[in-house]
């Protein structure tokens, strides 16, 4: 490249950079259909989607993360690693697949509802989640755990913190629990009706899914 006008210097550079650039997407694109495709939960798919944000949904054009899929994943190993051996052999398979796609719905369950909490204004309150937690600190018998015994038994069973199981397992539900009182009280409406506008909001063509399972997956 000796005696080469500067310009020519420049245009080789430029196309090494483009092609470069050209060469990593495709490989970032390869690996992420893979990834989606085996439902993968190793630990460099862990390391990948740190990095790269690979939605595993689109609702109203906002992701559901694959990167938050991973923990609840993981949960649902860990329980079923405690559970006893089953005689059927294809058992523990089914209902992983099962389990991941209820937790897969669930994400885009709560973003949905999430988003129609703020088309309505429904104003939230954040110490409920925190009065439920509390209740989990007395058994139905009346004995009383202190907070590190009860999350212990939830690291035990879910490998989780208790922050982790208040924010992917208990606010949820409190905050779809409260945006229901919400609907209904405000539309004078049964609880079917509110499962019929549920279903209409998931269903709409604003959810766009990008996981698919099956037995074989995992």
């Amino acid at each position: 490249m000796l005696g080469m006008p500067w310009w020519k210097h420049s245009w080789v550079i430029a196309s090494a950079v483009v092609a470069s650039v050209m060469v990593l997407v495709l490989v970032l694109g390869f690996t992420s259909v893979r990834i989606l495709q085996q439902q993968s939960t190793s630990v460099w798919t862990e390391r990948f989607v740190r990095v790269v944000p690979l939605p595993a949904a689109f609702v109203d054009g906002r992701a559901v993360m694959y990167r938050d899929l991973l923990p609840r994943w993981r949960a649902i190993d860990t329980y079923l690693e405690g559970s006893p051996e089953p005689t059927d052999p294809n058992l523990i398979p089914r209902a992983r697949q099962a389990l991941r796609q209820e937790v897969y719905e669930g994400l885009i369950r709560e973003k949905v509802l999430a988003r129609e909490a703020a088309r309505q204004q429904f104003v939230f309150a954040e110490s409920a989640v925190e009065a439920n937690m509390e209740r989990l600190l007395t058994a139905p018998d009346g004995t009383t755990s202190t907070r590190e015994q009860v999350a212990a038994a939830i690291e035990l069973q879910t490998g989780w913190t208790w922050e982790q199981y208040r924010d992917w397992l208990v606010r949820p539900a409190v905050f779809e629990q409260g945006f229901q009182q919400f609907v209904m009280t405000a539309a004078s409406s049964t609880q079917a009706e509110w499962d019929q506008r549920v279903s209409a909001w998931i269903s709409a063509e604003r959810v766009r899914r990008f996981l698919r399972f099956s037995e074989e997956s995992g």
